[in-house]
């Protein structure tokens, strides 16, 4: 391969990954044209898109951009990069990719590209169970109003009892009146 073609397919996963936080390592190999087809149909439906990537441009991108991990064991034989073009990237391109493999015994996971670091596959199920930025923010909203409910609540308790000391007083002082 010349090099003016290297650096063009360098240059072009660099587009690629330009912006996102990674993306999932897949072995697609024995798929024919049809299971590919339907493949990436399945994939576009959950905006997620797969590229093959030659692995030993992977691995000089991943090295030039200093990643750590297993870079030589990830990128080993035939691979693509599925990216999720949604917010939650590499974490949602993984729940997907688990939840495809299932039904497409062919395709594998190799493992990721996540945060600056090259994840081995046995990480990857993990990643996905990682919660999306939707319920961190509930969570959050949660734990911030746990405490003032708390406090409503017992400042309520104490003006229902001081209401019930004033009645009872209130009452006492008319009986003894009468």
């Amino acid at each position: 391969m010349s090099k003016l073609l290297k650096q063009y397919l360098h240059s072009e996963l660099e587009q690629m990954l330009e912006g996102k936080d990674g993306a999932v390592v897949v072995h697609y190999q024995g798929l024919n044209s049809q299971e590919e087809y339907d493949f990436r149909k399945a994939l576009r439906e959950k905006d997620v898109r797969m590229r093959v990537v030659k692995a030993s441009l992977a691995r000089v991108y991943c090295r030039d951009h200093e990643y750590t991990g297993d870079i030589e064991g990830v990128f080993a034989g035939p691979v693509a990069l599925v990216i999720s073009q949604q917010e939650e990237g590499t974490v949602s391109a993984a729940r997907e990719m688990l939840d495809l493999v299932k039904s497409q015994k062919k395709v594998k996971i190799q493992g990721a590209i996540f945060d600056g670091e090259v994840i081995a596959k046995d990480q990857v199920e993990p990643l996905s169970k990682t919660p999306t930025k939707a319920q961190l923010l509930a969570q959050l909203a949660g734990v911030i109003k746990a405490p003032t409910e708390k406090l409503a609540q017992t400042l309520y308790q104490v003006t229902a009892e001081f209401a019930g000391v004033v009645n009872a007083l209130q009452s006492k002082r008319e009986k003894d009146e009468g």
